[in-house]
């Protein structure tokens, strides 16, 4: 998916009925022990900021790899331009439209980057449509390096990082009068966040010092080789570190950045349910879904706030989540169709 996620669509269920969210109750096993009152979802002190932290950690099971950190050129649909030519190159490093065609002059680099174009074009519209996600980047320079948890605890396998190092927004437009694409930088360059994080977590390294906005920017243009050598010299004494000087275009997506800072505060009981998930010792159950809607042909159209009727089982589902319930629906995907204008 070059590098995307797609959202996972909750427990196991069948059909197109809801089914209530798990909420926190006791161990059927025996009585469970008692929880201090910022792990107790039943106590008023409760903090679910460590439970929704664990929660959120699910996201990796279900989205596979993260382009990233794991991007990988055989698997990733991708516009490679390393080999571009330069006069083409400074054109786009210079905020201008460019042709695909201007940046790419050998036949052969034309043609595959023609395809993954058009794949790239897709892709981008698809996750602009329909999850709100701006994800097509220009890149500049690779970053590789050794997970230090995993060389710590594993001896057969060491797991190694291989991120974009400088990101900057792209857009990839078909040309009016031709058979080629318009390629042009959307807004600012910046680094990317999640390798950033990844090495402040493993190695205590803060890239966020690093003014990526003077060092990138030379006379109104993007010049990223200031940022690569800097992140040379910062991370030099990470085990395994190698620093590439590439350029490509690709599709992103760095959900644990879209998704903003997890509350502290469970104001409201989705919240503390989600959390009490991973408190340990705390157990599921499941709860009854309450109906407090009117029948539907007793209904003012007055409050009505559908544009649409909807279906029977699509009527049960939105008066479930109007009663307020908690719960999570499953059902058979429908037709998918892009059409990029």
């Amino acid at each position: 998916m070059n590098g995307t996620p797609e959202t996972p669509q909750g427990a196991p269920r069948t059909g197109n009925s809801p089914t209530s969210e798990p909420a926190p109750a006791p161990n059927p096993d025996g009585p469970p022990e008692a929880l201090p009152p910022h792990l107790d979802p039943a106590s008023h002190s409760f903090d679910p900021a460590a439970g929704l932290e664990r929660w959120a950690e699910q996201m990796d099971i279900y989205t596979g790899p993260d382009a990233m950190l794991n991007f990988n050129r055989v698997d990733y649909v991708h516009i490679d331009l390393t080999a571009a030519n330069p006069s083409g190159l400074a054109q786009l490093l210079a905020g201008r439209k460019t042709r695909l065609s201007t940046i790419l002059r050998e036949k052969s680099l034309l043609e595959e980057g023609m395809r993954a174009a058009r794949t790239l074009r897709t892709k981008i519209y698809e996750l602009s449509t329909d999850h709100g996600l701006d994800s097509g980047y220009f890149v500049a320079g690779t970053a590789s390096w050794l997970s230090r948890s995993t060389r710590e605890h594993t001896v057969s396998y060491e797991k190694r990082f291989i991120a974009p190092i400088l990101m900057a927004p792209l857009s990839i437009t078909p040309h009016p009068s031709s058979d080629d694409y318009e390629l042009r930088l959307a807004g600012a360059a910046r680094l990317n966040p999640a390798m950033v994080r990844q090495i402040k977590q493993e190695y205590d390294i803060d890239l966020g010092t690093m003014d990526v906005a003077q060092l990138a920017n030379s006379m109104s243009r993007l010049d990223p080789e200031p940022v690569i050598e800097r992140m040379r010299a910062t991370t030099g004494n990470i085990p395994g570190m190698a620093i590439e000087s590439r350029f490509f275009i690709s599709t992103f997506a760095d959900l644990k950045e879209s998704m903003g800072e997890l509350p502290h505060t469970a104001h409201t009981p989705l919240v503390r349910d989600i959390a009490a998930l991973k408190v340990p010792g705390v157990q599921p159950s499941i709860r009854p879904l309450v109906q407090n809607q009117p029948p539907h042909d007793d209904r003012n159209p007055q409050r009505e706030t559908q544009l649409l009727d909807a279906d029977p089982a699509a009527q049960t589902i939105i008066d479930a989540a109007a009663s307020g319930n908690s719960f999570t629906v499953t059902a058979a995907p429908a037709p998918s169709r892009y059409a990029p204008p």
